[in-house]
């Protein structure tokens, strides 16, 4: 029996099937992207909330350790940049970490070495406030009206900005 070209083309894609399949998965990705981009918006605030706690915590261990905060502390918010940063890692400046000891490890550094959020696409500086008066309690607004937005039950608290100059926060004391 003869085979004709049209029997070959019983099994095959046409040009018209073949572009409406690509449509379809064309159309599917346009719709995954912006969920794929939102999972990692949320990852680098989950990682960006992890490492808040951890700075807090690290700031905690170097109070238990050294009995005294590393600056003068008058209620006002410091930005973890230079001095305070590089104490939390481990270097002894002015005497304010004598043992050397690393109390935390920073996931993002800028060119100056500084911590920054691993959230913010441009540097997002991490800021603190201290127990200034060792009471337990962090006050309300504090000297530069600053976080918090009332008094907690804490000895620091740390957040960053979600882009530099945002209002919106992640917060070492965010639930």
């Amino acid at each position: 029996m003869r085979r004709t070209r049209s029997d070959d083309r019983g099994n095959a894609f046409t040009f018209l099937e073949f572009i409406a399949a690509l449509a379809i998965v064309l159309l599917l990705c346009v719709l995954l992207l912006p969920a794929l981009r939102a999972l990692d918006v949320h990852k680098k605030k989950m990682a960006t909330l992890a490492e808040t706690r951890e700075i807090e915590g690290a700031w905690d261990r170097y109070l238990t350790r050294y009995r005294t905060w590393p600056t003068n502390t008058d209620d006002s918010a410091f930005a973890m940049t230079g001095r305070l940063s590089r104490i939390l890692a481990g270097e002894d400046i002015d005497g304010a970490n004598t043992a050397k000891v690393a109390f935390v490890q920073f996931s993002k550094l800028d060119a100056a070495t500084n911590p920054v959020s691993p959230l913010a696409a441009s540097n997002s500086y991490y800021y603190c406030r201290f127990d200034h008066d060792y009471d337990g309690v962090i006050r309300a607004g504090g000297v530069t009206n600053t976080y918090p937005d009332s008094d907690m039950t804490r000895r620091v608290i740390v957040w960053t900005a979600v882009a530099p100059g945002d209002t919106n926060i992640v917060a070492s004391w965010s639930e």
